[in-house]
């Protein structure tokens, strides 16, 4: 009982931390600067239940938003109406950086230690 109190002490509130300073915070003040209606308390709440679900398969922090948030909603994106095309492309990249991390690091391994 006690190792799982310390885990979540040393772990689990730094890393919440992180999220919502590292991420959540840049992407919701910069889709309000770009003119978008923020849901601040649902942002919060879908990092933390992503986070909480990824954790149970081995993965972090599971934050919604980030800096893919700020370029998307930028209006060098292009017209407002049409920049859920660059969101859409960004997270496709994700989605695959995801997938193939585990090649990436099968690739790293094999490069010699010298």
């Amino acid at each position: 009982m006690y190792s799982s109190i310390k885990v979540l002490l040393v772990i689990s509130i730094p890393v919440a931390v992180m999220i919502l300073s590292n991420e959540a915070s840049i992407s919701l003040s910069s889709l309000k600067k770009n003119g978008y209606e923020v849901p601040f308390q649902q942002v919060v709440l879908s990092s933390g239940l992503g986070t909480t679900i990824v954790s149970m398969f081995g993965g972090h922090a599971a934050g919604i938003g980030g800096m893919s948030t700020t370029i998307c909603s930028n209006e060098e994106a292009g017209v407002k109406s049409d920049r859920y095309k660059s969101a859409l492309v960004a997270g496709i990249l994700i989605v695959l950086f995801g997938l193939l991390a585990p090649l990436m690091i099968n690739l790293m391994r094999a490069i010699p230690g010298e």
